[in-house]
């Protein structure tokens, strides 16, 4: 039996876990694969999915990513259909063994959701945090605490390092976004699997105490 792998062809944690696994044992989907050889068909309680007219039955499903505009339609002006489609598409491998079932793959991206489990179910400390549509209010938290993380609500993109006298002309609040007390320091990840704790430092290209712009 094989495993379906859902994330980009260029991804190097998609790749190494293909790797691991074996060509013969794995078949990446990627947001192209879903949107033009895909087909779903469901009949008397029975959903069912094929890639260029064969069947796939894998026993094992990674979530690496899902993006939505592979589900999407012209005809569809509500977005309703997305989520329709995305249930029946899962429903097409609930027999199979889920890595990164989709309830925690979106709490993974969906930031106060992360807040609200550690500010209700820990005791871990941490900085002061607003997430804002309202200038008036992301401008007193900046000159409350000299600078801020400016990060959007869900998680996938850079952080950024901004100033109360930054250049804020033409910065529109289109959506909520997060302003995190700034906090010197290591960047550290701690992951729990099971009983065993793992921690590292995070290296990136584009380091958070660098000054930026607001995007």
């Amino acid at each position: 039996m094989t495993t379906l792998i859902f994330g980009q062809q260029d991804d190097p944690q998609v790749l190494a876990v293909a790797d691991a696994l074996g060509d013969d044992n794995s078949t990446i989907i990627d947001d192209d694969t879903l949107l033009h050889d895909i087909t779903v068909h469901y009949e008397n309680g029975t959903a069912v999915c094929e890639l260029d007219g064969n069947l796939l039955q894998p026993s094992s499903v990674y979530w690496r990513t899902l993006n939505y505009y592979p589900f999407e339609s012209q005809y569809d002006q509500t977005g309703h259909n997305v989520y329709a489609y995305i249930d029946l598409f899962l429903k097409c491998f609930e027999g199979a063994r889920m890595v990164n079932p989709l309830r925690p793959f979106i709490d993974h991206f969906i930031k106060y959701r992360q807040f609200d489990f550690v500010q209700s179910k820990t005791q871990v400390s941490t900085p002061a945090t607003i997430i804002t549509m309202n200038g008036e209010q992301a401008m007193a938290f900046l000159e409350k605490h000299g600078c801020a993380i400016l990060k959007p609500v869900a998680g996938g993109d850079y952080a950024h390092l901004v100033y109360p006298d930054d250049d804020w002309t033409g910065f529109e609040f289109e959506q909520p976004v997060i302003f995190q007390e700034y906090i010197e320091g290591t960047d550290v990840r701690t992951y729990v699997v099971g009983d065993n704790v793992y921690s590292a430092d995070i290296l990136s290209l584009i380091h958070i105490s660098e000054p930026t712009r607001p995007y």
